[in-house]
């Protein structure tokens, strides 16, 4: 089954259609993108597409230079050595990791999607939308249950609840794995209410480009209680027009779902800013800084 992909030039009618798949019965994880011509890419993959002969690409490796780097400059942040942890802290500095941030919320991906937009043209045309990305981890678990010819029901449960000690003797390769929760010290995805993908696949060895194309070739499969004539797919994408950015922040106000909040820095409270060009906030304003 291909990808399917959704055209939504209203407000109303993008939000209700990313409203039912997150209230579906599926596990539907959500990713906000600005460019509808980016490709679902870990860092990590494009660190290693870009890798010399002489450099290293071990993550292990790559995880023990930053450790080194944030020592010389006093800022251990955890006591621990827990690899799961340090990967998703490392990613968020910039790291490249086998690492793609999803979120449970649509609204969360939406923040994402239209944040710090730049020249919005007057005139519509199919350069003037955002994508959503809608991820059925239902599907993509069964698949990867099947991936060694029967269904391993075992399998299938670890894809969508790993062991905590998944990494403890390192970073399996050529390997999907869906990681439900962020760890204690992540504050930041927490409050984005976050989930990853881990994704070490060897995509060319299976006669793929990348992740998406991967999706494009599954065969799904239909949920027991389901009523649909096909079965649902592994991958919406979901093309949201630019001009809808005003009401887009208008209602993520209300949400309390902003950089500010989202991000809990400096960072965060700056794209608040830039993003005040396209709508008046109702809520940002202090008593005594008006």
């Amino acid at each position: 089954m291909t990808i399917e992909k959704i055209t939504q030039d209203h407000f109303d009618d993008a939000l209700r259609c990313l409203q039912n798949m997150s209230l579906s019965k599926e596990t539907i994880v959500f990713r906000g993108q600005q460019d509808t011509k980016w490709r679902l890419h870990t860092t990590w993959a494009r660190f290693k597409s870009f890798e010399q002969e002489s450099r290293s690409s071990d993550m292990v490796g790559l995880l023990d230079q930053f450790k080194t780097n944030l020592a010389k400059l006093g800022q251990m942040p955890f006591e621990e050595n827990n690899h799961l942890d340090w990967l998703e802290y490392a990613q968020h500095h910039g790291v490249p990791t086998p690492y793609l941030d999803f979120t449970y919320s649509p609204y969360v991906a939406l923040f994402f999607s239209f944040n710090g937009l730049e020249d919005i043209k007057e005139a519509e045309s199919e350069e003037e939308y955002v994508v959503v990305y809608a991820l059925n981890i239902n599907q993509l678990a069964h698949h990867w249950a099947k991936a060694s010819g029967e269904f391993d029901e075992r399998v299938y449960q670890s894809f969508l609840s790993p062991s905590t000690h998944l990494f403890d003797e390192g970073f399996p390769g050529n390997t999907l794995q869906f990681i439900r929760q962020p760890g204690k010290s992540n504050a930041r995805m927490q409050r984005q209410q976050g989930a990853f993908l881990y994704d070490t696949l060897d995509y060319h060895s299976l006669g793929f480009d990348d992740l998406e194309e991967y999706m494009d070739h599954i065969q799904e499969s239909k949920p027991l209680d389901y009523n649909g004539t096909q079965a649902p797919p592994t991958l919406t994408k979901v093309f949201i027009n630019k001009k809808c950015i005003r009401e887009v922040f208008q209602i993520l106000e209300l949400m309390n779902i902003t950089g500010t909040m989202l991000f809990l820095d400096s960072s965060g409270a700056a794209m608040d800013v830039r993003n005040t060009y396209y709508y008046k906030p109702k809520t940002m304003m202090l008593r005594g800084f008006d």
